[in-house]
């Protein structure tokens, strides 16, 4: 039996590819800006490819290489997180609820199939969560320092199943 994809299918298929793909553009546009900024991956991109290059002229990055690489998802981490691409978030609550976040936000009570939105990018730039929010600094998210980072105050693409941190 042979599937093909509805109208429906392609129509969603082709909205998702060129939303995400112009991105994950952008993402990495603003990613190669701040490393012209800041030399560290680079460097450690230079010394990785050197020193594991046994006496191969061709000096590739491969996936081996990739993995010796702490500071590549830190950097673009904090590029998602200081040029994230998703500015709002919401949910609807599936039954009545009172939130207790702390701030503004407790005590707020939520009918059942009522939105709540709250800004993604406002919470990427205070400096509640982030010290010295408004400029590059991806030390934050190295693998050994990230755990200490407030949970669901790092959101570049919403609380999904992909969800980074």
């Amino acid at each position: 039996m042979t599937k093909y994809l509805t109208d429906d299918e392609v129509i969603a298929n082709t909205w998702f590819l060129t939303n995400y793909g112009v991105m994950t553009v952008i993402t990495l546009s603003f990613a190669t800006f701040e490393l012209a900024c800041n030399q560290k991956l680079y460097d450690e991109i230079r010394t990785v490819i050197i020193t594991n290059d046994d006496d191969n002229d061709d000096r590739q990055l491969d996936v081996d290489r990739l993995q010796n690489l702490p500071l590549l998802e830190a950097v673009v981490c904090e590029t998602l997180r200081l040029y994230s691409p998703t500015i709002m978030e919401g949910r609807i609550a599936k039954k009545k609820m009172t939130i207790h976040l702390g701030g503004a936000l407790t005590g707020v009570t939520l009918r059942a199939e009522e939105t709540i939105e709250f800004g993604v990018y406002p919470m990427h730039i205070s400096a509640e969560y982030y010290p010295n929010p408004e400029q590059f600094k991806f030390d934050c998210f190295l693998l050994e320092i990230r755990n200490q980072l407030t949970p669901y105050a790092f959101l570049p693409f919403g609380l999904g199943p992909r969800h980074l941190y």
